[in-house]
């Protein structure tokens, strides 16, 4: 940087108003309110402010970088928390109505099998209009039984009896009691075993079936079981021939005592996420391209327990 020349204060003006051939008005030139240096800078010097000037964009725009990721990090973070307190409220909620339905299943059992026992001995003796009525007593004692064991059902948290076993001895439980001229099975692609507590992964399964044959009308196609994996998970497939699922109700259908049926009682695909949960696996059900509702039921093809 070198100094090329000052320009110093300006105090002289055209000549006053009114001398002969000025304008009128104010004057053309003006005087300098200050002196003004004239500085020349050389090229090193211009590279080196050149140099200052980029280092100060980079680091700005790292430092713009830096708070844009903290951003995002952190609104995933709030994200993740939000998630996490609605398991853990879901959770409380389950427990809760879990320890009360466990009470009163059990409380109820003794004194509806007395009332049950008694009502099939009416059934014997009775004729008639007495016998319908006594009919209606044990077939209403037989439902209330059902929904007991399916609270108890539940409300099962015990530990889980893992085992290898083969999908047909899974498919085989499931069935039983079914109407299994309407079910389709499908396990060539099942692995040779799968790491299951059987009784449960059974019941699951069950449940799943007597929705999609309860779904599928009379005459239509079949329900399809499929049991596939993928080497890292072994996938249950459900799917029924009926009106599919409602839109927006894939996530409520596993609220407990969620239902759309006027004799359900809401619980059979609650139990099924349970016991895939337990299995440290998931149940999703959607609608399918083809119509009718799909259940997938994922389940580890190693079980690891906590």
């Amino acid at each position: 940087m070198r100094l090329v020349s000052l320009i110093p204060f300006r105090a002289e003006t055209r000549a006053a108003a009114g001398t002969a051939g000025a304008p009128d008005g104010p004057s053309l030139l003006q005087p300098y309110p200050r002196p003004f240096l004239v500085v020349e800078f050389e090229p090193p010097v211009i590279e080196r402010l050149e140099g200052v000037v980029l280092r100060i964009a980079v680091v700005a725009a790292v430092a713009a970088l830096v708070l844009i990721a903290f951003a995002v990090a952190w609104s995933r973070a709030a994200t993740r928390l939000l998630v996490v307190r609605h398991q853990v409220e879901r959770e409380r909620r389950l427990v809760a109505l879990g320890t009360a339905s466990s009470v009163i299943a059990h409380e109820l059992r003794n004194p509806l099998a007395a009332l049950k026992g008694h009502a099939q001995l009416l059934v014997e003796d009775l004729a008639g209009p007495s016998r319908s009525k006594a009919t209606r007593v044990v077939d209403g004692a037989e439902r209330l039984e059902r929904l007991m064991s399916m609270l108890l059902d539940f409300v099962r948290d015990g530990p889980l009896d893992v085992r290898d076993v083969k999908p047909t001895a899974v498919v085989d439980r499931a069935l039983v009691d079914l109407r299994v001229d309407r079910v389709h099975i499908d396990l060539s692609g099942a692995p040779e075993t799968m790491p299951v507590d059987v009784e449960r992964v059974s019941l699951g399964l069950r449940n799943l079936l007597q929705n999609a044959i309860q779904a599928t009308p009379d005459g239509g196609a079949q329900v399809e079981v499929r049991i596939h994996t993928d080497g890292h998970e072994i996938i249950i497939e459900v799917r029924d021939h009926g009106p599919g699922l409602a839109p927006g109700a894939e996530d409520q259908i596993f609220e407990p005592f969620m239902t759309t049926k006027t004799r359900g009682t809401g619980l059979g695909l609650s139990i099924v996420r349970r016991i895939a949960e337990q299995h440290h696996g998931s149940l999703t059900g959607e609608t399918h391209a083809e119509g009718g509702a799909l259940f997938r039921l994922v389940l580890p093809v190693e079980y690891a327990p906590e």
